[in-house]
């Protein structure tokens, strides 16, 4: 949100020149303090949208690595349970879906032999992800 347009600050400059000229210092200093003002405005507003900026991207990147860890804890007691064969993963499909996910989609990860089980532990399949809120999920899939 500028405080003056460009002409605005080519016609306060031309006032300035012009003051500065007849040597009224006094306007001078006025127009110099609400110069200095907006500056001050201006870096206070720039970096009050940085920090927001910043706090949305920690937020976005936490919640996405929160994500994957229920999800591998999720793998983990669906491997103890016993119950499961295999598990499936599951990608939310709609317009912010990334070609990583959509590949994944419907894949099944079989976790019945203790090979399978160290393969699907050390499988990482969000690590093509290029989605900030990736929202895949892992759903068991019973014997």
């Amino acid at each position: 949100m500028p405080f003056l347009s460009k002409f605005g600050w080519i016609l306060l400059v031309t006032i300035l020149l012009i003051l500065f000229a007849i040597k009224s210092f006094v306007f001078f200093w006025i127009l110099l303090f609400i110069g200095v003002i907006y500056y001050i405005n201006s870096r206070y507003f720039i970096s009050k949208k940085v920090k927001i900026l910043f706090k949305q991207k920690t937020n976005s990147y936490s919640n996405s690595i929160s994500v994957l860890d229920a999800n591998r804890q999720s793998m983990r007691e669906y491997i103890q349970s016993g119950v499961c064969k295999s598990v499936a993963i599951l990608a939310s499909i709609d317009n912010k879906t990334c070609k990583a996910c959509l590949d994944h989609d419907a894949r099944e990860i079989p976790i019945e032999t203790p090979e399978q089980i160290r393969a699907a532990m050390n499988c990482d399949w969000t690590k093509d992800c290029t989605n900030e809120h990736c929202r895949c999920t892992i759903i068991p899939i019973t014997k």
